[in-house]
């Protein structure tokens, strides 16, 4: 059976997850933002930096929520006809999934 695009995204993602050792800095609030360092188990030298910049989740608006204490990724794949894989976290936990291209989120990783 050949996977999909989509499919092969949350697998290559939720791969990554399961292939990084996971660490938090800053104070996960809006005046001192949190990130997240994932590093690669198998070469500590391989790290990717992700802040927690929120997201814009009322498109009408525009306002900006969660900023300091979540952050949201878009992927490349689209996931249906509206929509796009996603990578997200706060302090306690990574996760994959998809979301409407609608609401405004990161699309990289600031320092790799």
């Amino acid at each position: 059976m050949r996977q999909t695009k989509a499919g092969q995204c949350s697998k290559h993602n939720r791969h990554l997850i399961d292939n990084c050792t996971r660490s938090n800095g800053g104070g996960w609030s809006s005046s001192d933002y949190g990130y997240i360092t994932l590093t690669l188990k198998t070469d500590t030298s391989k790290k990717l930096e992700f802040p927690a910049v929120g997201d814009r989740l009322d498109y009408s608006s525009g306002t900006l929520n969660s900023a300091g204490s979540e952050g949201d990724y878009w992927s490349s794949v689209a996931s249906g006809s509206g929509g796009a894989y996603l990578l997200w976290f706060n302090n306690n936990s990574v996760n994959v999934g998809n979301g409407n291209k609608l609401y405004g989120r990161s699309v990289r990783c600031v320092r790799q």
